[in-house]
């Protein structure tokens, strides 16, 4: 009888015990629960005020905060005293848009124009050496253009067309379709690369037999490229350093006088940042000048003129004609 006694209250015990347990761990897991909740429901309210103007995260949460759902909240606490106890502090920050990106600085570009046989081509190799920052170098005319499109009798590539000046052979450079649009569309990829800070060295030669195309070229580079930071640098050679040049290294003589005869007219030694005679300089030497102008010149404005004088006079004189009395 005592064994039978013994028995039932050991299975009283344990059932009290079991549930004692159970109802300890339900209270538990949902207080655990309810947290986890409540701080899914403070990051996702905290993003949503972001999305919607708020820039600091302490505001935003404390704002979430007066919303939580009433789970995680004493029935007797007030909310200032929820938020001591449940809200970790944490230091005020900005949130910031995923998908947005530093502002690069925009590239120097050094662009190089003047006849053949100036020293563009080696100067540009040197500047490349000496400058601290990486340039990028371009030649539109050669560099990326296959050599068949120069092959004689092509009409899309460059040709040389010669004419007689003062008794003397010299031949102008006529461009066809093919260098025209590769031209054009070299300017728009300049832009591209020095809108996301790559500084640039470009070589370009306003001397073509046709100059309305010449001045066609110039309008486009001053009206994409004025606004970056541009030095326009004139390299010149006098005709007879220009003619031994040619025929030391072997190329087509008579290509710089014709250039230096269909050189744009409205190029003056006043278009440009700085001009350099390189007859007598090697292209390190010219390279370092250039390096010299940059370090006590850092506004270039040759760009910035010619741009006004294609521009703002013709927008300017638009404006005048359309707003006077008939």
């Amino acid at each position: 009888m005592n064994y039978k006694k013994t028995r039932n209250l050991q299975s009283y015990i344990s059932t009290y015990i079991f549930i004692f347990l159970s109802f300890f761990t339900i209270k538990l897991y949902t207080e655990e629960y309810s947290k986890d909740i409540s701080q899914q429901y403070l990051i996702q309210s905290a993003l949503t005020a972001e999305s919607a103007g708020q820039s600091n995260i302490i505001s935003a949460i404390n704002s979430a905060h007066s919303n939580l759902p009433n789970m995680n909240r004493q029935e007797n606490s007030s909310p200032q005293e929820v938020s001591k106890e449940k809200i970790v502090p944490i230091q005020t920050c900005k949130l910031e848009k995923h998908n947005e990106k530093p502002l690069l600085k925009s590239g120097t570009i050094i662009f190089l124009s003047g006849i053949s046989s100036t020293g563009k081509t080696a100067t540009a190799r040197k500047l490349q050496d000496i400058l601290k920052e990486p340039y990028l170098y371009f030649d539109p005319d050669i560099s990326p253009v296959p050599a068949k499109i120069f092959k004689e009798g092509s009409k899309e590539g460059i040709t040389f067309e010669p004419i007689i000046i003062n008794e003397e052979k010299i031949f102008t450079v006529r461009t066809g379709n093919y260098i025209k649009k590769l031209g054009m569309v070299a300017i728009d990829m300049y832009n591209l690369f020095a809108k996301n800070g790559f500084s640039l060295i470009l070589n370009f030669t306003f001397a073509t037999a046709d100059p309305l195309l010449a001045e066609e070229f110039l309008k486009k580079y001053v009206k994409v490229l004025h606004n970056y930071k541009i030095y326009f640098v004139h390299l010149t050679a006098s005709p007879e350093v220009a003619a031994k040049r040619e025929k030391d290294r072997k190329g087509l003589i008579g290509l710089s006088a014709g250039q230096r005869y269909s050189m744009l007219k409205t190029l003056t030694p006043k278009s440009y940042d700085i001009e350099i005679d390189t007859s007598n300089l090697t292209s390190d030497q010219v390279a370092q000048k250039i390096v010299r102008f940059m370090d006590t010149h850092k506004n270039p404005k040759a760009f910035k003129r010619l741009y006004a004088k294609y521009y703002r006079n013709k927008a300017h004189s638009f404006s005048s004609t359309t707003n006077s009395k008939p």
